[in-house]
């Protein structure tokens, strides 16, 4: 635009001669888009000119002429047409150039040669051959942008010329000594600098807010050099305060130990300055940087390291060295391998005191991937330590952290519990000479240790899979809890039954726990649990099995707050999840639900020993036998009714002991590998019931030489990983919660018919089923009464109770009908849940 290229004109006179291109250009369009605002002013362009005055460099003794420049542009704030600005700035250049050059030569004085631009286009275009002059490389450059670069270039080699510089013969150190008069000598500057390397105050170098101040004496030179070495004078004022502050704050043993070799490193980088500085050769600036500068470079390490510190754990930190001992800078290298290795030694210290003893130090303090779990009603209750994942340092692997872990917990397991105090000693005797001679601060430590560990984590997990199997009965204690808290030996439930069925008629507040001892000592007795009686195990397993009464309210009868219970103490609890205590009852909410099942089944089957017996005397009573044969029908009837509520808890209890419990048990038998640790010498897998019979899955070859016939024996031993305390706790977790996750188990599984869960729809019609049999039972008790008053041929009785007969044969019809309909809605459920195997259930239950 013609009107910015004016008004960049009339600002090249005002510039001074280091003012640049970019900033002349800059101050131009400021003013011009200033005057086209609409709402232009004075004030306004004073602010903007004030803003591009500093940029431009205009001093003080610039001041007298951008004050003319200013009082120039003032008048242009009135005119709105480009072309009356235009005129104005033609009109006026001349004059305020002429203005400006006199104001100029007052200031500096002399004789100051002024060369016209016109002139010199003149000349150029008069004298100089054009034709000879090779086109310019530069012709395309930011300098000759508008062709004003030779003109520029000229005015500026001829700016206040003094024709008298011309005759002075002066040399040029004369001509620089007055420039140097006062600045500092380099040998002044190298007697302070040692105090400032080490990050000191002093008269020379001042150090005001973590700054240092080179004075405005120092030659350009000297003072580039100066801001390089005194970076590292600012790094070690700053981790020397650092060190000061940690010391007297509690931090982790890693910190500690980091601090103190930090603290080691910055008295080496003070001896080396001390070394530099005093020593008789004498040296410069540069030299001094020049060995200074590995130290430097490390120096910043060491302050990234120190600015990781607060905010980063001992573990972390470690980490954080191993990977930078791969670093590609050599001075990198240096000091986190350094660091690395002293903190290794230490940390190397955590993993043997937990290898070998299971000993975990609280000042620790949350830098090692083992912690102590300071909830002592969590799961970790008995073995309170919990696997920390992202505390696992990067020189070992997320399984070989593991297997750390589980040889410490299984340590603890085997002494406290287990009281195998002479194995462990022997064991950590045997490994302890082979970590001590582990040299952790090679390069194959990683994988010395690792292999290291994976052998003792096969040896200690071995061998507390053999305590528990052989000592502790683990196997067996696992069948026992799934035959009694899972009902799997009826005959012993039917005991229960048989011998409680007097006292658990009674109100809840007339019963004593003690009442069952005697209950649960004669149904062992009489059941087929007395194979389990008198064996190796001194009654250990038997022993276990309890009887109590829920708390569940003062108004109800003994069936309903009975319950069966086993006491798992450790160390066999570790593993066996049984007695929590926190409230996690899984086998008690999977006995409470079966328990429905067998009370119904053995009321069920008390009602038609009754019915049957009863039926058989009506018919041997010839007497009133037109009236015999009614009760007799109708009894036959009910009784038709009570066999089909008894077909349909019979076959939902198969589908849940059968589907639900026997899969997921067998699953679980499976995945500990209990017939793989019974392999004899011909690898035949056995499998040993209760009962003493063996089952031998595969062909038991003869013993003896078999040679002759063609048959080798391979007496190599098949080596199976054992299961560790871990996992054996997270199977037997598994199983619960597969049982208690089956839709049929489960409280969030709902009916598409009922909008109920299938557990709560199945409960309903169990009371249902209750109600039957108590109405079904009382009706047996009238029949009964009237076949006593026929035979005692009480006529008038008998009519009384043929009214009560019909009353309660109705009321039993009724509540069959509501148990019908409540199965209707529930085998709707099964059919239309999407479910195969609850659609063939409900196929069977119909």
């Amino acid at each position: 635009m013609d009107v910015q290229r004016k008004l960049s004109e009339l600002v090249k006179l005002i510039a001074p001669p280091t003012a640049s291109f970019y900033n002349i250009n800059e101050t131009s369009k400021a003013i011009l888009e200033v005057l086209q605002l609409p709402a232009r002013s004075v004030p306004r362009l004073e602010s903007v000119l004030y803003r591009m005055k500093s940029k431009l460099g205009i001093t003080t003794q610039d001041e007298p002429v951008w004050k003319i420049f200013e009082n120039a542009l003032y008048p242009l704030t009135g005119m709105t047409e480009p072309q009356e600005i235009i005129i104005y700035l033609n009109q006026n250049y001349n004059k305020l150039h002429d203005s400006i050059i006199k104001q100029k030569t007052a200031l500096h004085g002399g004789i100051t040669m002024t060369i016209d631009p016109n002139a010199i286009e003149t000349y150029q275009n008069e004298n100089i051959d054009k034709s000879y002059l090779a086109p310019s490389v530069y012709a395309e450059s930011f300098e000759t942008l508008d062709k004003f670069s030779d003109k520029r270039s000229l005015v500026s080699s001829m700016h206040n010329y003094n024709v008298n510089a011309m005759s002075n013969n002066s040399t040029l150190k004369e001509l620089m000594l007055p420039y140097y008069s006062k600045t500092l000598s380099e040998n002044d500057i190298i007697k302070m600098i040692p105090y400032t390397l080490l990050g000191i105050t002093s008269d020379m170098f001042p150090i005001k807010s973590e700054m240092i101040i080179i004075p405005s004496s120092i030659p350009n030179s000297m003072s580039g050099t100066l801001h390089l070495l005194f970076e590292g004078g600012l790094i070690y004022r700053n981790i020397s305060s650092r060190i000061e502050y940690y010391k007297h704050v509690n931090i982790s043993p890693l910190k500690q130990a980091l601090i103190l070799e930090m603290e080691k490193y910055m008295n080496e980088y003070s001896g080396l300055v001390n070394k530099l500085t005093t020593s008789d050769r004498s040296c410069d600036l540069s030299e001094l940087y020049t060995n200074l500068y590995d130290s430097i470079i490390q120096l910043r390490t060491c302050y990234y390291i120190m600015h990781k510190f607060q905010i980063s754990r001992g573990d972390e930190l470690l980490s954080l060295f191993n990977r930078l001992m791969k670093h590609g800078d050599r001075s990198i290298q240096t000091v986190c391998s350094k660091f690395y290795h002293y903190l290794i030694r230490l940390y190397y210290k955590y993993l043997k005191d937990w290898l070998l003893i299971g000993k975990l130090d609280d000042t620790y303090m949350d830098e090692f991937f083992i912690k102590r779990d300071p909830n002592t009603n969590g799961l970790n209750f008995i073995i309170p330590f919990n696997f920390e994942k992202q505390r696992i340092p990067k020189f070992l692997t997320k399984n070989t952290a593991y297997n750390i872990f589980i040889i410490g917990k299984s340590y603890h397991l085997i002494t406290t519990f287990c009281q195998e105090l002479q194995w462990a000693n022997n064991f950590s005797q045997k490994y302890s000479y082979r970590y001590n001679a582990l040299d952790c601060t090679s390069r194959n430590f990683s994988g010395d240790l690792i292999d290291l560990v994976n052998e003792q984590y096969l040896e200690i997990v071995e061998f507390c899979s053999h305590i528990l199997r052989t000592k502790y009965y683990y196997e067996e204690v696992l069948y026992m809890l799934k035959n009694i808290l899972l009902m799997g030996r009826g005959d012993f439930m039917d005991m229960i039954f048989s011998k409680s069925q007097d006292v658990l008629s009674q109100q809840v507040n007339q019963l004593r726990n003690y009442a069952f001892t005697r209950i649960l000592q004669d149904s062992i007795e009489e059941s087929s649990l007395r194979n389990a009686l008198r064996k190796v195990d001194n009654n250990f397993i038997v022993e276990k099995i309890d009887a109590r009464l829920l708390n569940m309210g003062q108004n109800l009868l003994g069936w309903d707050v009975f319950t069966l219970d086993y006491i798992v103490h450790p160390p066999l609890s570790t593993i066996l999840n049984i007695n929590r205590t926190d409230g996690r009852k899984e086998y008690l909410q999977i006995f409470n639900f079966l328990w429905r099942f067998k009370r119904i089944e053995f009321f069920g089957n008390e009602s038609m020993l009754k019915n049957r017996e009863l039926i058989r005397s009506f018919k041997k009573h010839t007497s009133f036998t037109p009236f015999n044969r009614d009760v007799r029908t109708k009894l036959s009837k009910l009784s038709i009714l009570r066999s089909q509520i008894q077909q349909f808890n019979y076959k939902i209890e198969n589908y849940y002991s059968q589907f639900i419990i026997e899969q997921n048990f067998d699953s679980l038998i499976k995945k500990l590998k209990f017939n793989e640790y019974e392999n004899d010498s011909n690898s035949i897998i056995s499998t040993n019931f209760v009962s003493g019979n063996i089952k031998f899955d595969g062909i038991l070859l003869p013993e003896g030489d078999l040679s002759i016939f063609g048959v080798t024996k391979d007496d190599s031993k098949i080596v199976y990983d054992s299961l560790n305390i871990d996992e054996l706790y997270s199977l037997h977790n598994e199983f619960l919660d597969n049982i208690l996750q089956h839709k049929l188990f489960s409280s969030m599984e709902q009916g598409k018919h009922s909008n109920q869960p299938y557990s709560r729809s199945l409960i309903f019609i169990f009371e249902e089923i209750l109600k039957f049999i108590d109405s079904y039972s009382t009706l047996c008790e009238i029949a009964y009464h009237i076949f006593l008053q026929i035979n005692l041929r009480n006529n008038d009785e008998v009519n009384a109770s043929i009214e009560k007969f019909n009353e309660k044969s109705n009321e039993t019809v009724y509540y069959y009908k509501q148990f019908q309909r409540a199965t209707k809605i529930y085998i709707a459920d099964l059919r239309d849940d999407g479910d195969e195997q609850l659609r063939h259930l409900s196929r069977h239950l119909r």
